[in-house]
């Protein structure tokens, strides 16, 4: 498949211009930046930049850009002294916060890890292996596994065994990847590693959206550059109540909004792909006034009912909800990011 260039899929946040980039060409081996966004997470950066330092194949550079943090991550990145680019910006969200840091960043090849996250110590070396030996690959990621203070989980976060097949049957040429990402983001932010010619053409995220803006930025990406996947895990996500994943309503919103722009942008997509957007955000909007209903906030509950239609020829539970909903609230303009 053939892949559209960002001019082709409609409105792209901010092109890459040269300028934005300073480029590090070398005739010898790749080298890689590393960039982490935080936020008020200084009793958790050491342990996520230990994980950095204890690369079997070291990074070229590590770059924290503090997102306007008001506690003590200043202070905390100043005891590593040369060995940390220290970048502070106003509070704007992680997208900007990457942003910043991809435009920062002086290697070929740009890898992304969360503040509070643990890169796996060969997720390095295994993804410039799979780059340098997979040229015509753009961009790779692999598999997560969770921990916390209680647990630590090593099962993979890809549970569906035909979408796992497909990953590692296809692993150099991820065709099908759009629609894989229009069911599930089953891209971990702290697994990629791509080239900065991806960048280049995709863009940068969008930086109006605090949620989600990863799988925003992946819909472009997949529709832009080819894209692999290495089998295993390559990070361990740290489960606190910081998580921005904890808000489960709220992703859910974001992920919508990003479905539906998705669809309004992007006139080249294929009809298959515009009916498996449409059942996704029938299913987000149920599952949104569902959550509502049970909160007794009936206006809300009407109003995502209504915009995600029925999920099938008769939807009866969606039918009861409506009836009740509309006893005791009114439709209301629900707001979009």
């Amino acid at each position: 498949m053939a892949k559209r260039t960002a001019d082709q899929i409609g409105q792209i946040p901010e092109p890459v211009c040269h300028r934005h980039l300073q480029t590090n060409q070398t005739a010898m081996s790749p080298t890689v930046s590393a960039i982490i966004p935080t936020y008020n997470r200084a009793h958790l950066l050491p342990k996520t930049l230990e994980s950095v330092f204890a690369q079997t194949r070291p990074v070229n550079e590590v770059i924290v850009v503090d997102d306007g943090s008001t506690d003590n991550t200043a202070e905390v990145i100043k005891s590593y002294g040369s060995s940390v680019r220290y970048i502070r910006q106003a509070n704007a969200g992680a997208g900007a916060a990457r942003n910043h840091g991809m435009r920062a960043a002086r290697f070929d090849y740009l890898a992304f890890l969360d503040s509070d996250d643990l890169w796996v110590p060969e997720k390095n070396e295994l993804q410039m292996a799979f780059l340098n030996e997979h040229p015509e690959v753009d961009f790779v990621f692999g598999d997560m596994a969770n921990f916390s203070d209680e647990s630590d989980d090593a099962k993979p976060e890809i549970k569906d065994p035909q979408l796992h097949k497909y990953f590692v049957e296809n692993a150099c040429n991820l065709e099908d990847l759009f629609s894989c990402l229009l069911i599930e983001n089953m891209i971990p932010t702290p697994s990629v590693m791509f080239r900065r010619s991806c960048v280049e053409r995709v863009g940068f995220m969008d930086e109006h959206l605090k949620i989600a803006e990863d799988l925003e930025y992946w819909l472009r990406v997949s529709l832009c550059c080819r894209c692999g996947f290495l089998d295993g895990v390559l990070v361990k996500r740290c489960r606190h109540q910081g998580n921005l994943i904890n808000n489960w309503a709220e992703c859910h919103q974001h992920h919508a909004w990003v479905l539906e722009r998705t669809m309004q942008s992007n006139h080249g997509i294929s009809r298959r792909a515009q009916r498996l957007i449409k059942k996704k955000l029938a299913d987000l909007y149920y599952d949104l006034g569902s959550y509502y209903f049970k909160q007794r906030q009936f206006s809300k509950c009407r109003s995502y009912l209504l915009m995600g239609g029925p999920r099938h020829r008769i939807d009866w539970k969606r039918l009861v909800k409506l009836k009740v909903s509309s006893l005791f609230g009114h439709p209301i303009e629900v707001p979009k990011p």
